[in-house]
């Protein structure tokens, strides 16, 4: 095989087209039977110089072919099954080539000068008109004189009008192995019993019949056993068509590689691939092959723990910090590969133990080691601080009314959930503090349920649920003195739900993590 490397210097439009090599049914055994295949059993009368079979038998269906008790021809349709007569340690014959689906094995018994052939027709067209024969062979070698000695034969005949084998297509339309001993280049020796056999494993010779197109040929696969009736041989064939070609214009991934009609090629390039065959003129291909670029993008993000991540074609709960990976396509089809490097941040706890502040203003106080703290007066978000109390400058501080106060640790862009409420009712200089009720969830996160405790409640309240679009999917009433509230959830998808208490006096939020 002859390949050339050209470089143009023009401008081509790139495009990818498939060409399905085998557009003949069966050719290559395929459909795991003899379909479209005949055989013929003769013997081997030979002589060292001059090639003779006694009258051929035909078979219509191969498998009816019977020599000694023994089948003529078997269909190998196991691609991991190895020739176990011949094979030793690394040196292994599989029964199929690799590329292929199935073979033809042709027997040929020890004795009475066996002689097989397998036949197919072919109609030759632009599409099949290349065609690649493989075959591997098992003999016997008893040192007889050319002929007399196993051997195996690839022919393409003309047929006759009455459908019988014709001449040659040309002076060159046939080839043969024949057994010789010792072994020559190519063959393996194996003892099998007490003879020496020779055999050589999976091997290709190739024929362009592009002169022949729109004639029907005859492929014909003949092995023998020896003319002297002592020595046996046996073979696999399989075959393989494809079309003429002209320039193929191909593509193809970054790292990956063309490797068909011929080429076995990884680069941008122009190539020629010429093929010598057996059989007719050389087959000359043409490949203008393009390599598109694969790519690789590294996200780096952050995220609050408990949150849906849903960005860069990524959608998870996010647990903990991690580094993901996934195949993408570009629009040229082939991968990008996209790496997010995830840094998940702790929710930070909920203020702890509100209260007044003791001061003649109105301001309240907390505990918690936050960066930051939001403060909400009736719902409403008041005010931003660093340090852990809040003076309302906005209230007034003499008309009685009524204020709740909760508040939320931030760190980062995390948030806790709200504290518990302070309830404060301003009135003169004298400030009265309501009593406020002390909620928790445990456990959270949670796999199905969770309860909520409560302590403090002096009147009825209802506690609602909200899923993650803020639909309200649970509503518990709960009486002045329930201690705990169970919430089941097992039947909900994961995510983080938000629990609400609520009465007159009493709007408080909790954050229940489902995972």
């Amino acid at each position: 095989m002859k390949k050339t490397l050209l470089i143009l210097v023009a401008v081509f439009y790139i495009f990818s087209f498939n060409i399905n090599a085998q557009t003949v049914s069966n050719i290559d055994f395929s459909l795991g039977d003899y379909t479209n295949w005949k055989a013929y059993q003769a013997q081997n009368l030979s002589s060292p110089s001059t090639i003779s079979f006694s009258a051929w038998t035909l078979f219509n269906d191969p498998t009816t072919c019977f020599w000694q008790g023994e089948r003529c021809f078997i269909i190998n349709s196991n691609h991991n099954e190895i020739d176990s007569s011949v094979s030793t340690g690394t040196n292994i014959l599989k029964k199929i080539p690799a590329g292929y689906s199935s073979s033809s094995q042709i027997n040929c018994a020890q004795n009475n000068s066996n002689a097989n052939k397998l036949s197919y027709d072919l109609s030759v067209t632009s599409q099949n008109c290349n065609i690649t024969f493989n075959y591997a062979l098992v003999f016997e070698a008893p040192g007889h004189g050319g002929y007399q000695n196993p051997f195996f034969i690839i022919e393409v005949r003309n047929i006759n009008s009455d459908s019988s084998d014709g001449s040659l297509i040309n002076s060159n339309a046939r080839f043969e192995e024949i057994v010789e001993s010792p072994a020559t280049a190519g063959w393996n020796t194996n003892d099998v019993g007490n003879s020496a056999v020779i055999w050589k494993n999976w091997s290709q010779v190739s024929m362009n019949l592009q002169d022949y197109i729109g004639q029907t040929v005859r492929i014909n696969y003949i092995l023998t056993s020896c003319s002297y009736t002592g020595h046996f041989g046996y073979g696999y064939v399989t075959t393989k068509v494809s079309p003429v070609m002209d320039t193929i214009f191909a593509e193809i991934c970054e790292g990956e590689v063309y490797n068909q009609n011929g080429f076995n090629e990884s680069t941008t390039g122009f190539y020629i691939d010429t093929v010598d065959t057996y059989f007719g003129p050389n087959t000359v291909n043409y490949l203008n092959l393009t390599v598109n670029p694969s790519s690789t993008t590294i996200y780096h993000d952050t995220i609050c723990q408990g949150s849906v991540f849903n960005n860069y074609g990524f959608n998870f709960i996010a647990d903990s910090s991690v580094t993901l990976t996934q195949n993408l396509q570009t629009i040229n089809g082939c991968d990008s590969i996209v790496e997010l490097n995830l840094v998940v941040n702790p929710i930070p706890t909920a203020p702890q133990n509100l209260d007044i502040a003791s001061i003649n203003v109105c301001g309240i106080v907390w505990k918690g080691n936050a960066e930051r703290y939001k403060v909400y007066r009736n719902d409403s978000l008041v005010g931003i601080v660093t340090d852990t109390f809040y003076i309302d400058h906005e209230v007034n501080f003499f008309n009685g009314e009524l204020y709740i106060y909760k508040v939320k640790s931030v760190i980062g862009e995390c948030e806790s959930e709200l504290s518990d409420s302070l309830i404060v009712q301003f009135g003169g200089l004298e400030n009265i503090k309501q009593p406020s009720i002390q909620t928790k969830l445990y456990p959270n996160p949670t796999s199905n349920k969770s309860y909520l405790e409560i302590e403090g409640l002096i009147s009825e309240a209802d506690v609602l649920v909200y899923d993650m679009i803020g639909r309200v999917i649970k509503n518990y009433k709960i009486n002045q003195g329930t201690k705990e509230l169970e919430i089941d959830l097992s039947t909900y998808a994961k995510g983080v739900y938000s629990i609400r208490i609520l009465n007159e006096t009493i709007n408080q939020t909790k954050k229940l993590i489902v995972q």
